[in-house]
């Protein structure tokens, strides 16, 4: 990871972390996994990068996988993503699909949901009056900031 895009992700990081909004917050760590991924995968579409993960090895996935087998924190955090359940695509053309979480070990499963809150939100159908809403972006923060910060910790350039 070349060190620009290693300090930038650091300060989105620490916006995050100190940010109280729960949709901003998970705003600023969206944009430090969107960085981390493109700069990893090399891909500039959101979808390819995803992709990406899920068929390679790479430290996203890497950091993932310890963080589901011994972090207790991350561990409920994605229990209860997983408890929310169906996340639908609120698109109109679209809203028959949705994603969830059926094995919290699945980081295919996770991340697409995390990225179908990620759409919903930037395509203008969260809203900050709904708890249901306040509630997914809070715990998919929670989930991105964790593994943000470890691919940070465990992969300097």
């Amino acid at each position: 990871m070349t060190m620009g895009v290693y300090k930038l992700v650091r300060v989105w990081a620490e916006k995050g972390k100190q940010e109280r909004d729960v949709f901003s917050k998970f705003i600023f760590y969206y944009f430090c996994f969107n960085a981390l991924t493109a700069h990893f995968s090399q891909e500039d579409r959101d979808r390819a990068m995803l992709n990406w993960i899920y068929a390679n090895d790479n430290p996203i996935k890497t950091e993932f996988g310890k963080l589901v087998e011994a972090n207790d924190y991350f561990q409920n955090s994605l229990t209860t993503l997983k408890g929310y359940g169906k996340v639908y695509d609120n698109r109109k053309k679209y809203q028959q699909k949705f994603v969830e979480v059926k094995d919290i070990k699945n980081i295919n499963e996770v991340l697409d949901v995390v990225y179908q809150i990620r759409c919903n939100l930037f395509h203008g159908s969260k809203s900050p009056s709904e708890v249901r809403d306040q509630k997914l972006a809070s715990t998919a923060s929670r989930i991105l900031g964790k593994l943000v910060g470890c691919v940070l910790a465990n992969n300097r350039p």
